[in-house]
């Protein structure tokens, strides 16, 4: 018994250390870059008539439209990106990187809610003390996707590059991305989106973000459109 009692006096201040350490460290959410809405509608515009220029009749009204998902983005964009370590390979205990997702309101486990989002944390294995992975998921039946977790990073400074994606049907796919923002480590970014094809059907918006700093190979880059 002496020696379980001396091994938790032990035990005990270094994880409070650790934990302290990590929560010493976090980031401060980033505010929206100079001139925020104006590049990345202008952004957009220039991307679309890339693709289509066709699309000059309607691009206008439709940046317009993808700069207010961004906007409607930014809770979502923060609690991702507050919960990444300052350097790669940080420790970020579970209740740790729970506290640094700003606004997310947690139940027992490792699952709360973020507004109209499900957000989660995931360990890689069972009993490991660190969450490798952070997500935000939405689910509306017959309803478009109001939000752009990629633009609201980008508005807020963000690096990301696009390293693959796969159309798994129409309106429907993941994009994975290699991202940098001020004061963190660099991160992994998968997005997952479902457009509902009909009004009873299920629309799906989901993002993860790996927080050990591992980022996703190239791939694929064809299928940007779905």
């Amino acid at each position: 018994m002496t020696r379980t009692i001396a091994f938790l006096l032990l035990v005990l201040p270094v994880e409070a250390a650790l934990a302290a350490t990590a929560s010493s460290t976090a980031p401060v959410s980033l505010a929206l870059v100079a001139n925020a809405e104006a590049g990345f509608r202008a952004r957009c515009r220039r991307q679309t008539l890339a693709r289509n220029p066709q699309a000059a009749k309607w691009v206008d009204g439709d940046c317009a439209q993808r700069w207010q998902n961004a906007a409607a983005a930014g809770p979502a964009a923060d609690a991702l990106l507050n919960v990444l370590p300052a350097v790669p390979g940080g420790m970020v205990p579970t209740a740790v990187a729970k506290s640094r997702m700003t606004g997310v309101r947690w139940g027992a486990g490792a699952t709360g809610r973020l507004g109209a989002f499900e957000a989660s944390l995931h360990q890689s294995s069972k009993g490991d003390a660190t969450p490798r992975w952070a997500a935000l998921s939405w689910d509306k039946v017959g309803q478009p996707i109001p939000y752009d977790v990629v633009g609201a990073m980008e508005a807020r400074g963000a690096k990301l590059t696009l390293m693959s994606c796969e159309k798994t049907g129409i309106g429907e796919g993941t994009r994975n991305y290699a991202g940098t923002a001020p004061g963190r480590a660099p991160f992994g970014l998968s997005v997952d989106v479902r457009e509902a094809p009909t009004a009873d059907a299920n629309s799906h918006y989901g993002a993860t973000i790996t927080l050990d700093g591992r980022t996703p190979p190239r791939g694929n880059t064809a299928c940007e459109d779905f």
